[in-house]
């Protein structure tokens, strides 16, 4: 898959293929370098990073006759022990630094918030970032973050016209085990 962050670069759009293919939403981790060299920001950073849940469910039926309600899964403030051992270590730049990156890395072990599928990548993407579906609003108002708290992963599927069914057939099962491996939770309808 490749990742392409279409907030942090002007022409990040166009390098989005207009194919088939598949795509995913993650939270990301990454900060700006003046985060990691003022202490306070770097700070009031890791504790946003806590507090936000990797999950919150408002309410979702599951069935007819059962209703999830209120869950959230991850995130919280820190006890004061660790709020003050944090503080204490985001003083001095090296251990910032340290900090920092450690925290940076678990990135790459947060499941997606959302997988989907699309006949243009470049179009889909687009439709996200504009409000036309209704990923922005889980984002804001479900998780309280924003696009630039989330890259953009994708694979386009290139399919000579005369294998187009055979194409999406493809990009539909791979969306479906994306689903099925990585259970993102902002989504509604399974692949």
């Amino acid at each position: 898959m490749d990742l392409v962050d279409p907030l942090r670069r002007s022409d990040a759009l166009a390098a989005i293929p207009r194919l088939p293919g598949v795509y995913l939403w993650r939270r990301s981790l990454e900060l700006g370098l003046e985060t990691v060299r003022d202490f306070e920001r770097c700070s009031e950073w890791l504790q946003g990073v806590v507090a936000n849940p990797q999950l919150r469910v408002t309410q979702r039926r599951i069935t007819p006759h059962l209703l999830l309600e209120g869950l959230s899964i991850g995130g919280g403030e820190l006890t004061p022990d660790k709020a003050r051992l944090l503080e204490q270590l985001v003083r001095g730049p090296r251990s910032r630094r340290f900090v920092c990156s450690a925290v940076v890395s678990l990135e790459s072990f947060l499941p997606p918030l959302y997988v989907g599928r699309a006949d243009d990548l470049r179009a889909r993407v687009r439709d996200h970032l504009d409000g036309q579906t209704g990923l922005v609003d889980y984002l804001r108002s479900v998780l309280e973050l924003d696009w630039e708290d989330v890259s953009l992963w994708f694979l386009a599927v290139r399919a000579s016209a005369r294998r187009e069914e055979r194409g999406r057939a493809i990009i539909e099962l791979l969306e479906y085990v994306a689903q099925k491996v990585l259970a993102p939770f902002a989504v509604e309808r399974c692949g």
